[in-house]
C-alpha cells in the first residue's frame, strides 16, 4: 500500500518550478569560488596595454603601456588590505616615450584595496596622498591641471568597478563547466564615462595551470547607442585639439553607429580567486564630423593583457 505524502508532494512541485524558472540553476554544482588569500601573500602583475586609433584611412595612433604592480595581501581585523605599489610604467605614443608627471607620482604612493572578510570591496585609500603630493610638489597653475585628470571618486568607481567584474560578483557563487551567465552589468571607462555592458560569461573548462587547478573563463560584451555618447564626445575633443585649430567646433562626433563590443579571457583558480592570465580586447566604432567631411569613421581598439606570478 503506497502512503501519499502531501509534504514531499508540495516540495518536488517546489522544486520543478524552480527548474522552468531557473533552468541553469542546479542543486549540485561542480565548483565554487571562495576568496582565500594568504596573510602575507605577495604577487607581481605585469600589464601590457596597447591602443590603437584609426581616424578615417590614414589618421592612426599607437599608444603603448607597460606597467609592473607588486601586489600584497594583509589579513585586519575587517578583512583584508590589498596594497599595490607600482614598480616601473613606461608610456609610448607612435614609437615614442612619453613622459607623465601624474603617473611618475602614482609610482611612489601605495593603493590600498579595503575588503571585507569575504573579499567584498569596501573603500580604496592612497589617492588622496598623491593629490596631497602633487599641490605640494607643482605650481599651482601647473598642479591644478595634472590634479584634473586625478578625479579621486572616478577613480575609485572605476576601480571598484573591474574589481567586481574580476573578484566580487564571483565570491561564493557556484558553477559547472559549460554554464553560460547572461547580467547587466555597470562599467566606468577610463574618461570617467558610465555604461552598461550585456555581459556573457562562459565558463568553458578546467586546466591544469602551473600545478595549480583554475577555470578558464570567456566573456563577451557590448553596449551601443546613448550609453557611449559621452566617451564618442571626448574621443572627438581629444582628436580636435591635435588639429592646426585647436578651436575649431566643427569637429563633433556622430551619434549613428557607435559602439562598443568587447571579449576576456581569464585564468583563475576557483578556491582562492587567484587570478594567473586573463587577456581582453575593447572596440570601439563610431563616426566623427570634421571640416569638409561628415561621417569619418573611427575606430578604437584596445587590448589588455595581465600576467601574475605569484612569490609565495
Amino acid at each position: 500500500m503506497k502512503v501519499f505524502n502531501k509534504g514531499y508532494y508540495k516540495y518536488s512541485i517546489f522544486l520543478l518550478a524552480l527548474y522552468f524558472l531557473f533552468p541553469g540553476c542546479s542543486p549540485d554544482k561542480e565548483f565554487k569560488f571562495t576568496f582565500n588569500r594568504k596573510d602575507g601573500e605577495a604577487y607581481i602583475q605585469r600589464l601590457s596595454v596597447t591602443r590603437e586609433r584609426q581616424t578615417g584611412e590614414t589618421g592612426i595612433q599607437m599608444d603603448d603601456t607597460l606597467s609592473v604592480t607588486r601586489v600584497t595581501c594583509k589579513k585586519t581585523s575587517e578583512g583584508w588590505d590589498i596594497d599595490s605599489k607600482p614598480q616601473s610604467r613606461v608610456m609610448m605614443r607612435n614609437g615614442k616615450e612619453v613622459t607623465n608627471p601624474l603617473l611618475a607620482l602614482l609610482s611612489d604612493f601605495v593603493i590600498t584595496y579595503k575588503l571585507d572578510k569575504d573579499g567584498e570591496i569596501k573603500d580604496i585609500a592612497g589617492y588622496e596622498k598623491v593629490l596631497e603630493a602633487i599641490k605640494s610638489q607643482y605650481h599651482p597653475g601647473i598642479a591644478e591641471d595634472i590634479a584634473s585628470s586625478l578625479d579621486i571618486d572616478t577613480l575609485k568607481q572605476r576601480e571598484f568597478t573591474e574589481w567586481d567584474g574580476r573578484i566580487g560578483n564571483y565570491i561564493n557563487k557556484e558553477f559547472s563547466i559549460g554554464d553560460v551567465w547572461e547580467s547587466e552589468t555597470p562599467f566606468i571607462l577610463p574618461n570617467g564615462a558610465k555604461l552598461t555592458y550585456k555581459v556573457k560569461t562562459h565558463f568553458k573548462e578546467m586546466v591544469q595551470y602551473k600545478n595549480v587547478k583554475c577555470v578558464v573563463i570567456e566573456q563577451t560584451y557590448g553596449d551601443t547607442g546613448e550609453g557611449i555618447t559621452d566617451l564618442v564626445n571626448d574621443v572627438a575633443e581629444s582628436v580636435s585639439t591635435e588639429e592646426e585649430n585647436r578651436n575649431d567646433k566643427s569637429i563633433k562626433s556622430g551619434k549613428i553607429s557607435s559602439s562598443i563590443t568587447g571579449k576576456v579571457t581569464r585564468l583563475i583558480d576557483p578556491s582562492t580567486m587567484n587570478i594567473y592570465k586573463e587577456d581582453a580586447e575593447r572596440i570601439i566604432r563610431m563616426e566623427m564630423d570634421v571640416p569638409g567631411a561628415k561621417g569619418i569613421p573611427v575606430k578604437i581598439t584596445e587590448t589588455r593583457s595581465y600576467e601574475y606570478e605569484y612569490e609565495n
